[in-house]
């Protein structure tokens, strides 16, 4: 107890103590502020991670959101793209089903109506060509009955003695010799005028013919048909004919042949009228005009 120091009233050894011990409890105090200062610190520190997570998590959610809605967006676009795409390509179809249905229809109307025309035509050919043929038939009988009187009068005029002729000259040699001769003469002089009439009616045909042909040629149809063509008017004697035509006598008759015959070749060979014309005949009369040109 003697090495204790002494206590003092005043400002002794207590009151160091007491000193001691409120710095002590000021540091405690102090640590303990500090400590909840820390502590807050810490809390607001954590609050402000916490808010900043929550954030960045509402960020997300709603990115993925605006993700989630683009691509339904997208796709909906998409969806709504196909089947568009799908109607155009049912309505294409539908269009093009029709169309073809239509043509197929107006096809089969206009071979019907094409059919129908080339029997009309056909049988139209037809009655003229029996037409012709009577005409020509009547025509021929004609000239053949001509020609047959001509050689009966030609015959008649070569032996005026025969027949009853001949009976009549026995009776009476002398009777009427100037009426014999004139009796004679007259088949040779009808004859001779309808020769040379049939001769002229040819010769005019021949000249019609020509300018025909030149018009023709000059201004072809558009479509040829067998009636277009200006046909010669007799088949048998083209190059006289055309050299009839051309009024060609006796002196320069061999080069008016020769002419005759290139003009005749250039317009009647096959190969030659159907590369002028070719072109141009019709489909129902193209075999028909090339067999007569032939």
């Amino acid at each position: 107890e003697q090495s204790k120091p002494p206590i003092q009233e005043n400002g002794g050894l207590f009151s160091g103590l007491f000193n001691k011990i409120d710095e002590i409890r000021a540091a405690r105090i102090k640590a303990g502020a500090e400590k909840k200062q820390q502590q807050k610190e810490e809390g607001e520190a954590k609050e402000e991670a916490r808010k900043e997570k929550m954030a960045e998590e509402k960020e997300r959610r709603a990115r993925e959101t605006e993700q989630r809605r683009t691509k339904e967006a997208e796709e909906k676009a998409h969806k709504m793209e196909e089947k568009a795409r799908k109607d155009a390509v049912s309505r294409s179809k539908k269009e093009a089903e029709g169309l073809r249905k239509q043509d197929v229809e107006e096809k089969r109307k206009k071979e019907a109506d094409a059919k129908k025309r080339e029997a009309e035509q056909k049988k139209k050919e037809e009655q003229e060509e029996k037409l012709r043929q009577a005409e020509n038939k009547k025509r021929n009988e004609a000239q053949e009955k001509t020609r047959k009187n001509a050689e009966a009068r030609q015959a008649g005029a070569k032996n005026p003695t025969r027949g009853s002729s001949f009976a009549g000259s026995h009776t009476n040699t002398n009777s009427n010799p100037a009426g014999s001769s004139s009796a004679s003469a007259k088949p040779v002089l009808e004859r001779r005028a309808s020769a040379s009439q049939a001769k002229l009616d040819l010769k005019t045909l021949w000249k019609q013919h020509e300018t025909a042909w030149t018009n023709f040629e000059a201004t072809p149809p558009s479509q040829i048909t067998y009636q277009n063509v200006p046909w010669p008017p007799e088949t048998d004697e083209v190059l006289r004919g055309m050299v009839s035509a051309a009024g060609a006598d006796k002196a320069n008759e061999a080069t008016v042949a020769k002419q005759v015959y290139r003009k005749a070749t250039m317009r009647w060979h096959p190969d030659k009228f159907l590369a002028k014309f070719g072109a141009r005949l019709s489909l129902t009369d193209r075999e028909r005009v090339l067999d007569q040109v032939k």
